[in-house]
């Protein structure tokens, strides 16, 4: 079984046009080392693009109506307070589920 480590390093809100600039002026040594050595590319967002969705997305494979995470609340009808949503509500696994079956860990 392979000894190496990935880490999947995403940037909410920021597009290839601010991390280039930033990386043009010497900012971010971190981000710049990390795509050097590793792989990178643009990842398609969902339609709505919202956060909570976007990154449940990524992380199962699967779309909004798929997954049941559209936003980080929801109001409930009945009394217009708030339910604040978390992973826990997805309706399928996440991509770490698969890698603790096959005996590896994530974090």
């Amino acid at each position: 079984m392979p000894t190496g480590r990935t880490i999947i390093l995403g940037a909410d809100g920021a597009t290839w046009n601010v991390i280039n600039r930033l990386l043009g002026e010497k900012d971010l040594p971190n981000f710049r080392r990390a795509m050097e050595q590793g792989a990178f590319g643009h990842l398609e967002s969902i339609e709505n693009m919202r956060s909570a969705s976007a990154w449940t997305s990524m992380f199962t494979g699967y779309n909004p109506g798929n997954h049941g995470i559209y936003e980080f609340y929801e109001f409930l009808p009945e009394t217009y307070s708030l339910k604040y949503i978390h992973g826990g509500y997805k309706k399928v696994p996440g991509f770490w589920s698969y890698l603790d079956e096959v005996g590896q860990s994530s974090g």
